[in-house]
């Protein structure tokens, strides 16, 4: 393992050995403000690139994770590799979301989070916003300190979809082909400390969801006994595989009830398959042409609606840890930090039209 990195990422140092090049220079591009000198780890991550098999095992204590990958795109095996690590963050709650600082004159900054599924304007409307004088925090990853209710910044490089930047007039430099930056790069001076959270915006699409539901899985290893015992679940509709990235596309009714999940779980278990990664498409992909349109909802609410976007899920420490399985736990913690947090849901639609909802929203609470 001649390659070597060092991140800290929230409450856990972490050191990434790997033989590809490729991976670490890849993850120092996408989090170069969370590299760091090195220093005893508090998880050690080993990365084997070069046999044909994908695994995750424990290593010779609870802070090592063993990972094999081959064939995968470098940027999922990246991906792979970092969300094992968020499985490991115990000081926060980790959320698909961009996250800013309102200014003020008067008072302290507000944190804001723009939670919902990816396609649906987070990036863009992070940078929009920064760009009209909000602090940034992140446009990835909303980070909410389980003891606090605070979010904090978490910096990754940018890498917006195709159009994003001439959408904004925004230009930066690019590495390896895309798009990356850091967001002093192209709005110097707006990255913000951290911030108590006090506004949440849920971003949703502005067409009917889909009657039918898809999960995503990255998988280990797939085998056709495996696919067989998947497509005799009740709810399942379609099980295909996307063999380019390794992945299996799940489609079914009521797939995200935690018994559908335990049963897929107990499959995976039984044909020796890991699940590396999982994750939902519920929501068809808003076209961003009707008007934006807002609703106020509850904390109890926004809770419920949140909880899909926790990353990691049961696969986190928390989860077996303070809330020792317990899905109670959760809704518990996760309500407790929402209390006096005002709430909307979103529709989105164009980027300008939007923004502005946001602000007037933002600013008609005192």
């Amino acid at each position: 393992m001649k390659h070597s990195l060092h991140l800290r990422i929230l409450d856990q140092q972490v050191h990434l050995r790997t033989d590809s090049a490729a991976l670490t220079t890849w993850i120092s591009h996408l989090y170069s403000r969370f590299c760091t000198t090195p220093t005893s780890p508090s998880l050690e991550i080993l990365v084997n690139s070069g046999v044909d098999q994908i695994d995750l095992e424990p290593g010779g204590s609870n802070a090592a994770l063993r990972l094999t990958l081959h064939n995968l795109p470098i940027d999922q095996q990246a991906d792979i590799v970092l969300r094992a690590t968020y499985a490991h963050v115990e000081s926060h709650l980790l959320f698909h979301g961009g996250v800013l600082a309102v200014p003020s004159a008067d008072q302290d900054a507000a944190g804001v989070a723009l939670v919902g599924p990816t396609g649906h304007g987070k990036t863009t409307l992070t940078l929009e916003l920064g760009r009209r004088g909000w602090g940034f925090l992140s446009d990835e990853i909303a980070a909410l300190e389980v003891s606090t209710g605070v979010l904090w910044p978490f910096p990754r490089a940018l890498r917006p979809r195709a159009g994003t930047l001439d959408l904004l007039g925004l230009t930066a430099p690019t590495a390896e082909g895309s798009p990356w930056f850091d967001i002093d790069q192209i709005i110097p001076g707006t990255l913000n400390v951290a911030v108590p959270l006090r506004f949440l915006f849920l971003l949703e699409s502005d067409l009917p969801a889909p009657t039918q539901t898809t999960l995503w899985l990255s998988l280990s290893h797939i085998e056709p006994h495996l696919l067989a015992a998947l497509k005799k679940l009740d709810a399942v509709i379609r099980v295909e595989v996307d063999s380019t990235e390794r992945r299996l596309r799940i489609q079914g009714h009521d797939l995200t009830q935690n018994e559908i999940y335990y049963r897929i779980e107990e499959i995976c278990r039984a044909q020796h398959s890991r699940i590396l990664d999982l994750s939902v498409q519920r929501a068809a992909p808003p076209t961003f042409q009707t008007p934006p349109q807002i609703t106020a909802i509850s904390p109890a609410d926004a809770t419920l609606a949140l909880l899909p976007h926790l990353q990691s899920g049961r696969r986190s420490r928390l989860w077996y840890g303070p809330w020792q399985g317990s899905p109670l736990a959760l809704f518990r913690t996760l309500a407790t930090r929402l209390h006096g947090v005002t709430c909307f849901r979103l529709s989105v639609g164009p980027l300008t039209a939007t923004a502005n909802l946001i602000e007037q929203s933002v600013n008609r609470i005192p």
